[in-house]
């Protein structure tokens, strides 16, 4: 049984400056509902942890400040999903901080058995849209700067139960990982199309890893989720060969895309998708489009013809 209505995450580095005005303002502008606030500090070198023990009592607020060490940003809302005891889940990251949109999310999921909702901006009324999670499985592979975990609201039984978390190993595609398996496993999601403005002047450092990311790192990701999804989907057959045959495979070729148009060789590009076990999933399949083997083979026999097609595409809808 849920202990409060809310579990709010907050991942924090280095933000002492900013910990009072977070807590203060997401405790006055959601006024009516309980929260549990969980700050999960990553290493910092100033008061950051003191401070949030503070204005935690001072405040008289319900929550705890976890200290995760030298941890990824996976690793960290990991633990905070782990350590919730609300009815939802919600994370707040100060760099792109908004705090009135909790009670909205928190008074319509209550009522409508909702396990996810996303924010989609597009007015500025409170405006709830259920959303087909197939769609949103065939978009979010192809569109992933769309979509992150701002202003997101997960139901805290179907994300635990479901064992969620996002893989350590992830970084740069942290959301992409988890989301990936939220629309997965998820029914009931919803897009709310208010427009919430962010209410926090922050002016500190990003969370978030600024530094290119590897080539293959969106590769990896989907294959670890290829594997996740070949547990926990045994009865869903559509959900399995989506990501194997599917969005694994061009993840690959985007891949190679990326490296061409760096300027790569053809040849040093196969060596390195041989010796990381990719060549696997670039092979003729009977499962895959014909568009999908069409360019599988074009690569694989006529590289110079591959990269002549496909070098100049526009890729800035894919994967960066």
């Amino acid at each position: 049984m849920s202990s409060c209505d809310v579990s709010v995450i907050i991942p924090l580095k280095n933000m002492d400056n900013y910990v009072y005005e977070a807590l203060q303002k997401i405790s006055e502008n959601n006024r009516g509902i309980s929260i549990e606030f969980i700050l999960v500090d990553i290493a910092s070198t100033d008061n950051t942890v003191l401070t949030s023990i503070e204005a935690i009592k001072q405040y008289n607020l319900v929550g705890c400040v976890i200290q995760n060490g030298k941890s990824s940003i996976s690793e960290v809302l990991n633990t905070g999903i782990k350590r919730a005891t609300g009815s939802f889940i919600t994370f707040e990251f100060l760099e792109n901080f908004c705090s009135d949109y909790i009670k909205d999310y928190y008074d319509f999921a209550k009522d409508n058995n909702v396990q996810i909702i996303l924010n989609k901006p597009n007015g500025n009324e409170s405006k709830f849209i259920e959303t087909d999670r197939n769609l949103l499985i065939s978009d979010l592979p192809n569109n992933i700067n769309q979509y992150g975990l701002n202003k997101i609201f997960i139901n805290t039984a179907f994300i635990q139960k479901n064992n969620i978390f996002i893989n350590k190993s992830c970084e740069k595609y942290s959301h992409y990982d988890l989301l990936y398996k939220l629309f997965i496993l998820g029914k009931d999601i919803y897009f709310c199309e208010k427009n919430y403005t962010n209410d926090l002047n922050f002016e500190g450092k990003s969370l978030f890893k600024k530094k290119k990311s590897s080539f293959f790192e969106f590769v990896d990701t989907n294959i670890n989720l290829c594997d996740f999804i070949q547990k926990k989907c045994r009865n869903d057959k559509s959900a399995r060969e989506k990501i194997r045959y599917d969005v694994l495979p061009n993840a690959i070729l985007n891949c190679v895309n990326k490296l061409l148009q760096e300027g790569y060789k053809p040849s040093s590009i196969k060596n390195s998708l041989k010796l990381r076990g990719y060549d696997f999933y670039l092979k003729f399949d009977k499962s895959y489009s014909l568009k999908l083997n069409k360019d599988i083979i074009m690569w694989k026999r006529l590289s110079f013809v591959y990269n002549k097609f496909h070098i100049s595409q526009n890729n800035s809808g894919k994967v960066e």
